[in-house]
């Protein structure tokens, strides 16, 4: 009788030992969850043309965040590595058109790597005699009547020049 007291006593801690185990896992893995951060945007592997992006994430509240970005994964010579207390950062520097690696860390945790592409847009807009470049990289713009290239000007980014002729046509490709 004894010894089947003492295996039901041993079935029963046996049973409460694995409870409490799988819930200490429960709790690791919530307390993990806790403190990891989220990057939000720019979204991984991502291509954007906007060339001051901004950076967004998401974490436990911190006493700072250390925004890393780089065109090299290893991190060496970062373009932007800044400390903030803020869950957000708009630089203003305008990023060079390449891939780039962006991580964020705080006191304790850091995020995964994400990347994101920039691309270029050459674009341009006639409004009457003006033409403006609205892309996001310098552009080179051939004027040409129906037979020959009267002209070209280069236009940094926003910047417009006039043009006399109505009956124009215009051909619009990044400088180099």
């Amino acid at each position: 009788m004894k010894n089947k007291k003492t295996k039901s006593n041993l079935n029963y801690f046996n049973k409460i030992l694995i409870i409490l185990l799988v819930l200490t896992l429960i709790l690791y893995i919530i307390f993990i969850n806790l403190n990891k951060i989220i990057l939000t945007q720019p979204k991984d592997n991502s291509i954007t043309t906007e060339r001051y992006p901004e950076f967004k994430w998401n974490s436990k509240q911190s006493d700072y965040y250390k925004l890393i970005v780089d065109d090299s994964i290893d991190f060496k010579t970062p373009i932007i590595n800044v400390i903030t207390t803020e869950k957000n950062y708009k630089p203003d520097i305008k990023l060079d058109l390449t891939k780039y690696y962006w991580k964020v860390i705080s006191e304790n945790t850091a995020s995964n790597v994400n990347s994101f592409t920039m691309n270029s847009v050459v674009a341009i807009e006639l409004d009457n005699s003006l033409i403006k470049n609205v892309g996001n990289v310098r552009t080179k713009v051939t004027i040409e009547d129906r037979v020959n290239v009267i002209g070209a000007v280069i236009l940094d980014i926003n910047e417009f020049f006039e043009t006399k002729k109505d009956q124009n046509l215009f051909k619009a490709e990044q400088d180099e």
